[in-house]
Protein backbone atom coordinates (compact mmCIF):
# COMPACT_ATOMS: atom_id res chain seq x y z
CA UNK A 1 0.00 0.00 0.00
CA UNK A 2 0.95 3.42 -0.68
CA UNK A 3 -0.42 6.73 0.06
CA UNK A 4 1.50 9.12 -2.30
CA UNK A 5 -0.30 12.33 -1.39
CA UNK A 6 1.06 12.30 2.16
CA UNK A 7 1.24 15.46 2.24
CA UNK A 8 -2.24 16.34 2.36
CA UNK A 9 -2.91 13.51 5.13
CA UNK A 10 -0.59 15.38 7.43
CA UNK A 11 -1.96 18.83 6.68
CA UNK A 12 -5.53 17.46 7.25
CA UNK A 13 -4.83 15.65 10.37
CA UNK A 14 -2.98 18.93 12.22
CA UNK A 15 -5.83 21.05 11.26
CA UNK A 16 -7.66 20.18 14.46
CA UNK A 17 -4.55 19.99 16.68
CA UNK A 18 -3.21 22.81 18.62
CA UNK A 19 -0.76 21.18 20.43
CA UNK A 20 0.26 17.72 19.77
CA UNK A 21 0.16 15.04 21.94
CA UNK A 22 2.21 11.36 21.86
CA UNK A 23 -1.06 9.90 22.00
CA UNK A 24 -1.19 12.04 18.20
CA UNK A 25 1.35 9.41 17.03
CA UNK A 26 -0.82 6.91 17.56
CA UNK A 27 -4.06 8.21 16.27
CA UNK A 28 -1.97 9.12 12.51
CA UNK A 29 -1.82 5.38 12.70
CA UNK A 30 -5.18 5.04 12.75
CA UNK A 31 -5.69 7.27 10.11
CA UNK A 32 -3.38 5.76 7.86
CA UNK A 33 -4.82 2.46 8.23
CA UNK A 34 -8.51 3.60 7.97
CA UNK A 35 -7.20 5.34 4.38
CA UNK A 36 -5.30 1.71 3.58
CA UNK A 37 -8.76 -0.12 4.28
CA UNK A 38 -10.94 2.12 1.92
CA UNK A 39 -7.91 1.96 -0.93
CA UNK A 40 -8.34 -1.80 -0.22
CA UNK A 41 -12.08 -1.87 -0.16
CA UNK A 42 -12.01 -0.25 -4.06
CA UNK A 43 -8.38 -2.30 -4.76
CA UNK A 44 -10.38 -3.16 -8.43
CA UNK A 45 -10.63 1.13 -9.04
CA UNK A 46 -7.06 1.44 -7.78
CA UNK A 47 -4.01 2.20 -9.47
CA UNK A 48 -1.37 -1.08 -9.01
CA UNK A 49 1.89 -1.73 -9.82
CA UNK A 50 3.96 -4.81 -9.26
CA UNK A 51 1.35 -5.79 -6.08
CA UNK A 52 1.20 -2.13 -5.17
CA UNK A 53 -2.09 -0.76 -4.40
CA UNK A 54 -1.82 3.31 -4.20
CA UNK A 55 -4.21 5.07 -2.34
CA UNK A 56 -6.18 7.92 -3.90
CA UNK A 57 -7.23 11.62 -3.20
CA UNK A 58 -11.00 9.73 -2.02
CA UNK A 59 -9.48 7.60 0.15
CA UNK A 60 -7.77 10.04 1.76
CA UNK A 61 -10.99 12.68 2.18
CA UNK A 62 -13.09 9.54 3.36
CA UNK A 63 -11.42 8.25 5.95
CA UNK A 64 -10.81 11.84 6.96
CA UNK A 65 -15.05 11.98 6.98
CA UNK A 66 -14.83 8.78 9.37
CA UNK A 67 -12.14 10.09 11.80
CA UNK A 68 -13.81 13.41 12.18
CA UNK A 69 -16.67 11.65 13.26
CA UNK A 70 -14.46 9.96 16.18
CA UNK A 71 -12.14 12.34 16.47
CA UNK A 72 -13.21 14.58 19.37
CA UNK A 73 -13.81 11.20 21.70
CA UNK A 74 -10.77 10.06 20.94
CA UNK A 75 -9.29 13.28 22.40
CA UNK A 76 -11.02 12.54 25.72
CA UNK A 77 -9.95 8.77 25.43
CA UNK A 78 -13.62 8.29 25.71
CA UNK A 79 -15.47 5.54 23.21
CA UNK A 80 -17.86 7.37 21.38
CA UNK A 81 -21.06 6.32 22.44
CA UNK A 82 -20.14 7.43 25.98
CA UNK A 83 -19.08 11.08 24.56
CA UNK A 84 -22.32 11.39 22.64
CA UNK A 85 -24.07 10.56 26.11
CA UNK A 86 -22.53 12.77 28.09
CA UNK A 87 -22.74 16.04 25.61
CA UNK A 88 -26.32 14.80 24.73
CA UNK A 89 -27.46 13.81 28.17
CA UNK A 90 -25.42 14.59 31.23
CA UNK A 91 -24.34 18.00 29.93
CA UNK A 92 -28.07 19.38 29.49
CA UNK A 93 -28.81 18.00 32.85
CA UNK A 94 -25.76 19.55 34.48
CA UNK A 95 -26.53 22.95 33.21
CA UNK A 96 -30.12 22.92 33.63
CA UNK A 97 -29.45 22.38 37.34
CA UNK A 98 -26.94 24.34 37.70
CA UNK A 99 -29.19 27.17 36.68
Amino acid sequence: MKIPDYQKVNEMFFKKIKVSKPRHQRDVGKVLSLIKAFALLNVWFRKAEDGVVYANERDIEEAFKLWNAIYESQEYNLPPYIFDLLKEVIIPAYTEKGS
